[in-house]
Formats: C-alpha cells, sequence, structure tokens
C-alpha cells in the first residue's frame, strides 16, 4: 500500500467511524500535501504558516481555508518556525540520520510573509530541532552534534554564534521568556536554564530517560514540558522544582501550548490530543477524530486552534476541541 493509498484510508476511516461529530470539535483542512508536517505557527486567526518534510512550507491567510506552497528553495525536512511579525519569520530543520556526521541542516528567513526566503545558515553539523526568537533581531536554534548545542544571533541570523549547553544530551526544544531567561529540554529529560541569553545554562532537573519534545513557560513562575512515553512537568517557581503529572498514558507527546495560565492543550501519538482547564492538574482527552501521529498544536483564542501532524494533516477547532 503507498504512502498516499494509506493516508485515504485513514481519511475515510475518519469520516465514516465519525459521521455526526465531524461537523464539530477537530476538523480537516486541506493541506495539499501528504507528506509528514511537523510544525505550526499561526500569527493571528487569519494568518500562519506550517512546514514538513521535503522543504514544505504552507501559508494560509483565511484561516486555514486554503493553504498554498510557498517556495522553501530546499528539499530538507523543515520541523521548526516562527514569525516575529506578519512579513518576518524563520525556519529550520536538517537531514540525515540523527547523530551521524552527514546531517545537513539549513535556516531560512523571510522579511515578506513567505513570498521569498533565503537561505542564510547551511552545514553539516548536527539536527536543527527547535528555534526560538523573542524579537525581530534575537533567536535561538537547538543544535545536536549529537551533543547539545544552541545557534545564537542577535541581528536576524545574519551571524550565528554557539552556545554549548550540555554535552550529554541532544536538545530539542527551546523556549524563551524574554531576551535574557530562556529553557531548552532534551533528552534523559533534561532541562537547562539561563539567565544572560544563553551565555550559561544551568540544569535544572534530568530523569535519565525519555526526551522532551516541547517546552513552554505561560509566565515568569509557571512551564510545562511534555515528551515520550507521556511525560508531562510543570513547573511553578521558574524551574527550581519541576514535578511530573501522571496522565495515565505510555503515548508520546508531541507539543504543549498554553493560552492562558489555566487551559491549556497537548497533542501527539495516535492522534491524542488533551484539554486542561485546570493548570495542568487534570487533562480530558478530546476526539481528534482520527490516529494520526500530531505533531505542533497552536491556539489564537479559547476557541481557536490548529494541529498538524502526519500524511498531511492539519486540523482546526473553532470550540476549544470539544464536541457536543
Amino acid at each position: 500500500m503507498t504512502y498516499i493509498h494509506k493516508y485515504l484510508k485513514v481519511l475515510l476511516i475518519c469520516f465514516f467511524i465519525y459521521p455526526s461529530l465531524y461537523s464539530q470539535g477537530w476538523i480537516f483542512q486541506n493541506s495539499g500535501t501528504q507528506l509528514p508536517i511537523i510544525d505550526i505557527f499561526m500569527y493571528d486567526s487569519l494568518n500562519g504558516w506550517a512546514v514538513g518534510f521535503n522543504g514544505k512550507i504552507l501559508h494560509t491567510s483565511n484561516s486555514g481555508i486554503n493553504w498554498i506552497q510557498q517556495n522553501s528553495i530546499t528539499d530538507v525536512d523543515l520541523l521548526a518556525l516562527q514569525f516575529v511579525s506578519l512579513s518576518k519569520g524563520w525556519v529550520a530543520g536538517y537531514d540525515g540520520n540523527f547523530g551521524s556526521p552527514v546531517e545537513r541542516n539549513i535556516i531560512l528567513r523571510t522579511s515578506d510573509s513567505g513570498n521569498n526566503w533565503e537561505n542564510i545558515y547551511n552545514a553539516n553539523d548536527g539536527a536543527l530541532f527547535s528555534l526560538f526568537f523573542i524579537n525581530d533581531s534575537t533567536g535561538w536554534v537547538t543544535r545536536n552534534i549529537p551533543n547539545g548545542t544552541v545557534l545564537y544571533t542577535t541581528n536576524s541570523g545574519s551571524n550565528w554564534a554557539i552556545q554549548v549547553v550540555d554535552n550529554l544530551s541532544g536538545l530539542y526544544s527551546i523556549f524563551f521568556l524574554n531576551t535574557s531567561t530562556g529553557w531548552v529540554g532534551g533528552a534523559n529529560q533534561r532541562i537547562f536554564k539561563t539567565t544572560n541569553s544563553g551565555t550559561s545554562w544551568n540544569l535544572q532537573y534530568q530523569s535519565g530517560f525519555g526526551v522532551l519534545h516541547s517546552i513552554q513557560f505561560i509566565n515568569a513562575n509557571t512551564g510545562f514540558a511534555v515528551g515520550s512515553r507521556g511525560i508531562i512537568l510543570r513547573t511553578t517557581n521558574s524551574g527550581a522544582n519541576w514535578s511530573n503529572i501522571s496522565m495515565n498514558t505510555v503515548y508520546d507527546l508531541e507539543s504543549v501550548f498554553f493560552n492562558s495560565l489555566t487551559t491549556g492543550w497537548i497533542c501527539g501519538e495516535y492522534g491524542k490530543i488533551y484539554y486542561s482547564t485546570s493548570s495542568g492538574n487534570s487533562w480530558i482527552l478530546q476526539n481528534s477524530s482520527c490516529s494520526l501521529f500530531l505533531h505542533s498544536v497552536q491556539f489564537v483564542s479559547a476557541s481557536v486552534g490548529w494541529v498538524v501532524g502526519e500524511f498531511g494533516s492539519i486540523l482546526k477547532t473553532t470550540n476549544g476541541g470539544s464536541f457536543y
């Protein structure tokens, strides 16, 4: 069975199993591709981008009714993106076997909403998994060679400096609260924090197994990290202590997004989408109407959000993901 045939079979299953629910909750949008989509960034309720394998960059200006492919000038698998305005943004990714010396990586930049992309970094020196820009000039990209370093720029990516975080673990996720304070998460559930823009990093947490795929802070004190085997970590004191929240799942969790101190979502393996209104104390499993591997979740309000994943899947909700 071909990749496309598997995709169509999955979609048919989704339509026929949940015919009465399909108009509610999470609804598929047409991405125009069957390749995996790894990350999504919605700047507002209308405008957003999604990236994935084989250099795919998709853009919408009408809330996902239409997704238009942009010319990314690369066939490298793109894994992360962010925009700081409607016009200026970055994407990053890599090809190759993780940990091998032939990992072909790339960082692209646009100043015109993705109508044109320029190559501002490419090498064979490690996998680029995550990026974060705090403004239009200052940003970080995690790099694994295979051990953890971060690329740092203060001029929009025209030049990059290398910051050493950890010589033991790969780095998979990054989040900055301001130009000084940020966190990275990686293998062995290791979390590092910096308070000097990445000049030095201090280990805050490790457990010895599992990978942290996504990390987010809601304010200076409260943050979450999620990862493999159903890992959910939470801190309420800026990372000085992290507690493991049990959700009774063994599925990999790929992305966490809170739009307030109380309300957040997590997505992951087998189409799992979880929803919390209690600051992560308890989680409700939402019905995504499918069993695809979901890689990234983002909301622009308490009700409007998107998830992306395998087989070119893009799902949108306008009611917080709930079925009525």
